[in-house]
């Protein structure tokens, strides 16, 4: 089954335990941001964030795990570091993953997309950059994926691969991590039933593993390159490439995986019509199963060994087998149950505490707007009064140009007459000089007038 063996990457961010400090309050969030040496790498502040989110989430606190990375988020913006603060909103997305709330990972992981390729065109250390955007854009197409629609989710994926193909400089973790994005492209294929495609992607990726030598992702191809062969009854093909898996986990002495892969092996055998040979595959299951924890595993090895010994007609053995099978899977189906309530009891909590958290962000955005308000308003009135100011201004320079006119006017005026007053002058003189020159003087007048009288 391909989805028992999926590894979609859930890059899942933080761990606390190694640090022994016990967190209550974002204060101390704060305090941890400021108190641990983060390198200027951005892989090791990526490894610092998922380690104490490990922690948390291994806990189940889920209000402390969302008050983390919230407080990552504004801790990282505020100290202008993008690729960190892209970091925590993509583990932000995960969480919501985690809990089901699909649609605010699918916001976040858009946010942070968004955040990166602005980003993206400002600055050079562009490898960093692609690195967290192939995480964003890969845990985007998971969403999707969980969702069950896969052709939303090859779109995602496809970016993912792209953005490490962007990348100048390559490492083993990249070329896992293009391993990683050919084997989702193969479980999304056959997802939308095209197993040729699905077979193409699933080769890919198995060649990648096989030049880096890992074993645990080889096991994990094999067995999804199994699965498809089986759908498509190639029983041959199928069994070649689960017998390689067993060979693995027998190496790893996993005894979980050990009881899948037989289980796989024994359902392939009574599948193709010889329950007599996965009848020992069943066997060898069933003794790596933990019969006293009710798990998916033990139901589907009770339920093989069931359908083998019906098919072998040993009728007690079926019996035996199907009541343990109907009471495991009863078991089970309750543990589930269980945990289901629990999920959503889990689930109502945090959705209080998210409503809370968004009356808080309302009311500050309430806050910020009446600020922005204010200061718009006392922007207003400073340029009114810059304006009348200057009007003002304008007025008084009006003025004073228009005095400065007229005293030029009367000036030239006063100068105008002046002169006039001096030509006249020099007028009256220049006649009174003639006049004098013209009539006789007193003494002359005088001397006549005394002669006439004389006579």
């Amino acid at each position: 089954m391909i989805k028992r063996k999926l590894v979609l990457v859930a890059f899942f961010i933080f761990s606390f335990t190694s640090y022994g400090v016990a967190i209550t309050d974002t204060t101390k969030f704060v305090k941890l941001f400021n108190s641990y040496p983060i390198s200027s790498d951005i892989g090791s502040k990526r490894e610092f964030i998922r380690e104490i989110f490990d922690s948390l989430r291994s806990n189940g606190n889920t209000e402390e795990t969302y008050y983390f990375l919230k407080t990552a988020i504004n801790y990282f913006k505020k100290k202008n570091e993008t690729l960190t603060e892209a970091v925590s909103i993509n583990s932000l997305g995960l969480f919501y993953n985690n809990i089901g709330k699909y649609n605010d990972a699918i916001q976040t992981f858009s946010k942070g997309i968004n955040l990166l390729e602005k980003y993206k065109a400002k600055n050079e250390n562009i490898d960093e950059v692609h690195s967290v955007l192939y995480l964003l854009y890969l845990n985007y197409g998971n969403t999707f994926y969980f969702l069950d629609e896969p052709s939303k989710a090859l779109v995602f994926y496809k970016k993912a691969y792209a953005e490490i193909k962007s990348k100048k400089k390559y490492d083993r973790s990249d070329s896992l991590k293009i391993a990683q994005v050919f084997n989702n492209f193969g479980i999304t294929y056959s997802q939308k039933n095209d197993n040729e495609t699905g077979m193409y992607y699933f080769n890919k990726a198995l060649k990648m593993n096989e030049q880096l030598k890992d074993t645990s992702r080889i096991a994990n191809v094999l067995s999804n390159l199994a699965s498809l062969h089986s759908t498509n009854k190639e029983i041959d093909s199928a069994l070649a490439k689960y017998f390689i898996v067993k060979s693995i986990y027998e190496k790893e002495n996993n005894k979980t995986d050990i009881a899948f892969i037989n289980g796989q092996i024994a359902s392939v055998y009574l599948n193709s019509g010889s329950p007599k040979k996965g009848l020992p595959y069943a066997l060898v299951a069933l003794s790596n199963c933990d019969t006293n924890t009710f798990s998916h595993e033990l139901v589907e090895t009770y339920n093989v060994l069931n359908n083998i010994y019906g098919e072998l007609k040993d009728y007690k053995n079926e019996i035996r087998y199907l009541k343990l099978y109907i009471a495991v899977s009863d078991s089970v189906n309750k543990e589930e149950t269980v945990n289901e309530i629990n999920r959503k009891e889990m689930l109502v909590n945090f959705n209080a505490l998210h409503v809370t958290d968004s009356v808080k962000t309302a009311e500050e955005l309430k806050r910020k707007d009446l600020n922005i308000q204010a200061n718009r308003r006392q922007s207003f009135f400073l340029v009114i009064v810059l304006i009348l100011t200057f009007v003002a201004l304008g007025l008084i320079y009006s003025r004073f140009k228009l005095t400065k006119k007229q005293k030029n006017i009367i000036e030239a005026q006063k100068k105008f007459v002046d002169e006039k007053n001096k030509e006249i002058t020099d007028s009256i003189r220049y006649a009174k000089r003639i006049q004098t020159s013209l009539l006789p003087t007193e003494k002359y007048i005088d001397k006549n007038l005394k002669r006439l009288n004389n006579e």
